[in-house]
């Protein structure tokens, strides 16, 4: 409710040849819980090769716009912008079927300001057929986005709002000179912070990924990328854009290519391995997960360094979660897919030789995890004690290290040494993880206090850990076993 009066929605779709997926996400608008006379959909067809209007037109609420060549997602979202009259524009891709109150909710996070606000992205339950949709971890966002402020780089095109006056009057529009797959969003995001937008994620604006999609599929998106990298990096020289697309330096690359090549071929074979096995176990679940990611890192680098990037001779660019942090993950694990290595030769053998000690730090977090995932809790707190010794400025792997100390120490009944890695996590790990595992710290230690005398200090854990995370069940349980 604005002034008194309901907001007005457009909500905006590109689409093109996609006729059989668009029927079910209008259909799923029609059936939202925000009244019907206030909202229009603008579908755009970008010159698909079977038009849509056919069903479309046969709605009132809806106008079709066609383009007489196809121009790609940012010019079918420009003229989506032009055409239309309400207040609050709704971006949706063609292949997300909005659950009944993501009009709603998108609303109810509107304000009269420069204010773009996120939903959530999920897969559709119906496309869950293969190990990339149940394990993937590469287009699904939920609530991660659990930042003090989200970036250009946190932004998806795929489900999000923005008032239309604000939107004109900053003169924003998507960059039609994206004309391959990818980043036309992320540069629309980039152009918005710069003129001053700020980004507020709403996990409760939810869309249903409705693709079906493989790890191949993504691999091949991925490759077609690499233009609209060097587009979106030369159009500005900011450094920050090439960092936050995790550009390194051509040197660094050049470097680290041989590794790259030959973790690329393991990767393959490993995705091949593990897809063929009905029900990966844990381990294997996140081998697979680690490999895909890899993979789609991968793809657009050889095209990509084969044009000259000029940054300026200081350029640097982290390397965690770029290429070769993934690289050397694939490479950690098919390492410990060998049940004869222990920590000590996982951390000697590939950790210690890392140059980039945030990386470094990074890999014993995920080594610990992985130990973990392969019931080995003993190597896991030999390999986090490792990365906790390396002692550099607190960080998340840091936090989440002293949490999964904590969860193991807990565990083996050495509560006193839980207790005191979960307090270090609760008194400052909350700017740094997310708040899902802050509130999992509360919990073991409300947990532990249970068992003493001290119940009504267990209570008042489990009760802030709800308050941290409203949906954690065994926080919930607890409280209601103590009433």
């Amino acid at each position: 409710m604005r002034n008194g009066r309901k907001v007005t929605v457009s909500v905006i779709i590109p689409s093109y040849n996609d006729s059989d997926v668009l029927q079910k996400t209008i259909e799923c608008l029609n059936t939202q819980n925000y009244p019907r006379e206030l909202m229009e959909i603008i579908v755009v067809d970008d010159c698909s090769q079977n038009p849509n209007a056919g069903f479309l037109n046969n709605n009132i609420f809806t106008k079709v716009v066609r383009h007489d060549l196809n121009r790609g997602q940012a010019a079918a979202r420009n003229t989506g912008i032009k055409h239309a009259s309400n207040r609050l524009l709704i971006f949706l891709d063609s292949d997300i079927l909005a659950e009944k109150n993501l009009v709603s909710e998108h609303v109810k996070a509107f304000k009269k300001d420069k204010t773009v606000t996120l939903g959530t992205v999920n897969w559709h339950p119906d496309v869950k057929t293969n190990h990339f949709t149940r394990f993937g971890k590469w287009f699904e966002f939920n609530n991660v986005f659990d930042k003090p402020e989200l970036g250009f780089d946190d932004f998806s095109g795929a489900n999000f709002s923005v008032g239309r006056d604000e939107l004109s009057e900053s003169g924003v529009f998507f960059d039609e000179n994206f004309k391959k797959y990818g980043l036309e969003d992320i540069e629309f995001a980039y152009q918005l912070k710069q003129a001053g937008f700020s980004f507020n994620f709403m996990p409760s604006a939810v869309g249903l990924h409705y693709r079906k999609a493989t790890f191949g599929d993504q691999i091949r998106r991925a490759k077609k990328s690499a233009d609209s990298i060097l587009y979106f990096i030369k159009k500005y020289s900011d450094p920050d854009i090439a960092r936050k697309l995790k550009y390194l330096p051509k040197p660094v690359y050049k470097k680290y290519s041989p590794l790259l090549q030959k973790t690329a071929s393991v990767a393959e074979k490993n995705i091949i391995r593990i897809e063929n096995s009905f029900d990966p176990k844990p381990f294997d679940r996140e081998f697979l997960s680690v490999c895909g990611v890899y993979l789609i890192e991968y793809a657009p680098l050889e095209q990509l360094y084969a044009h000259q990037v000029h940054l300026g001779h200081n350029y640097e660019c982290p390397y965690k979660n770029t290429a070769i942090d993934w690289a050397l993950r694939v490479d950690l694990m098919a390492k410990m897919s060998d049940s004869h290595n222990d920590a000590d030769s996982v951390f000697a053998g590939l950790i210690c030789e890392v140059p980039d000690i945030e990386l470094k730090q990074s890999l014993c977090h995920q080594a610990g995890r992985y130990f973990i995932l392969k019931d080995n809790d003993d190597e896991a707190l030999k390999i986090l004690s490792y990365g906790l010794d390396i002692g550099i400025t607190p960080n998340k792997d840091s936090y989440l290290m002293m949490y999964l100390t904590g969860s193991i120490l807990k565990k083996k009944g050495l509560l006193n040494q839980a207790q005191s890695f979960f307090n270090i996590v609760v008194d400052h790990g909350a700017g740094y993880i997310h708040k899902s595992q802050v509130a999992g710290a509360y919990y073991h230690l409300g947990d532990i206090l249970s068992s003493m005398p001290a119940k009504t200090r267990a209570r008042d854990y489990f009760s802030t850990a709800l308050r941290f995370c409203p949906s954690h069940r065994a926080a919930k349980r607890a409280l209601d076993n103590l009433k």
